[in-house]
């Protein structure tokens, strides 16, 4: 009598393949939500297995693009990482060039985040390639603008800016895509303090995110449109921007960049001198960009804590946060912010007497600033530096 053997592997292959195919549609259905932790926990324990069986690449595919937004909003990054590298390898032998295209560029923004700014180059570019032999002109441009945004961060302006236009001629005017370029040009007017033209481009670009109802690019821009407003004192409009931002941030469940945006709300109080509201927003702040291991958030955050805790006279920790932003500033080469956090770091020791020290912090922070590309953000960060280090030298 024969006996039919049911094969354990393919049996198991086959309920890998069933849990991931009800998993993708059932996270795809909740669109203005992230996925439980448990179902994020699921995906990465499924993702694991079903990455090693080629015949599953299929559903793998779909659940690993349909995810992998979801999980940069909800904040993995060392436990993702490694999956989108393994389903980029297998795209490559399932001769998938859409999908090693995508997911490139999904890994190159998950290094950007770590301010791993080589290697979320890298991928950029090879992104690009893939999308430029697919002929996937929309899929071009939106790395092209992403491009252009790491450009900003690198403070190479111009680049980013070439970058930027180049990638808006590639889409129609209404073209929806267009908003995260805008955002990247947006950015770069900020950085050179050119305020106006960032409220425009945030302005431009909110405008297109509210026609697709993209709410967490809404919440983005909404952000980005509190530092201009700010900067031009226009500090009720700065407030309302953050509040606005943050109210759909906490809907929508994405910790990050409510974290962020705390922080830039915290600033705005410090603008307007007022240290001990910003305190706690700084201090909710860092737990989630420690979490992360976001170095520039970070640094940032601990250069204006630093401004903070020297205007409430607390100079115990003063020295503490901006030496740590400086570290960290100069591990990412961010010479604009390093030369800033030096400045201030020189300010500490010169209001406590010690001019030696001082003069050799501004000194330092003059040679920093010699470093950074852009000529308007040069010259003013060097103006206030210098004038600091004549004050010392008295």
């Amino acid at each position: 009598m024969a006996v039919d053997l049911i094969d354990p592997s393919a049996q198991f292959c086959t309920y890998i393949g069933y849990s991931l195919d009800y998993l993708w549609k059932k996270i795809s259905r909740a669109t203005d939500s992230l996925p439980s932790l448990q179902n994020r926990q699921l995906a990465l324990h499924l993702l694991s297995f079903g990455l090693k069986r080629p015949e599953l690449w299929p559903v793998v595919r779909t659940t690993l693009l349909e995810l992998a937004p979801k999980m940069e909003q909800a904040g993995h990054r060392s436990d993702w990482m490694p999956l989108l590298t393994t389903g980029i390898a297998q795209g490559r032998q399932q001769n998938d060039p859409e999908a090693v295209a995508e997911l490139t560029m999904q890994l190159a923004r998950l290094h950007q985040l770590q301010s791993n700014y080589n290697a979320a180059r890298e991928y950029f570019k090879q992104s690009l390639d893939g999308f430029q032999t697919l002929q996937e002109r929309r899929s071009q441009a939106k790395v092209m603008g992403r491009l252009a945004y790491l450009a900003c961060l690198q403070q190479q302006y111009a680049d980013g800016t070439q970058l930027g236009q180049q990638a808006l001629e590639m889409l129609a005017t209404n073209d929806p895509e267009r908003a995260g370029i805008y955002g990247a040009l947006g950015a770069i007017a900020r950085h050179r303090h050119e305020w106006q033209k960032c409220i425009d481009y945030h302005h431009r670009a909110l405008t297109l995110w509210q026609q697709v109802g993209d709410q967490r690019m809404m919440a983005w821009t909404w952000r980005d449109l509190g530092v201009p407003y700010c900067m031009m004192e226009r500090t009720a409009e700065a407030i309302a921007c953050y509040e606005r931002a943050l109210e759909i941030f906490q809907i929508i469940h994405d910790p990050i960049h409510q974290a962020s945006t705390a922080m830039n709300l915290g600033n705005v109080y410090l603008t307007n001198n007022e240290p001990a509201k910003a305190l706690p927003l700084y201090a909710s702040s860092k737990i989630i960009f420690e979490e992360l291991r976001d170095g520039l958030r970070l640094g940032k955050l601990y250069t204006n804590q630093g401004i903070a805790l020297r205007m409430l006279g607390r100079w115990s920790c003063v020295i503490d946060a901006l030496t740590q932003s400086i570290t960290l500033m100069r591990q990412i080469n961010d010479w604009y912010h390093l030369a800033n956090a030096q400045e201030e770091l020189g300010i500490v020791y010169q209001r406590q007497g010690n001019k030696a020290k001082a003069m050799k912090i501004f000194s330092d922070a003059l040679a920093t600033a010699t470093r950074i590309e852009d000529d308007a953000g040069r010259q003013a960060l060097a103006s206030s530096i210098l004038d600091n280090l004549c004050e010392a030298k008295k």
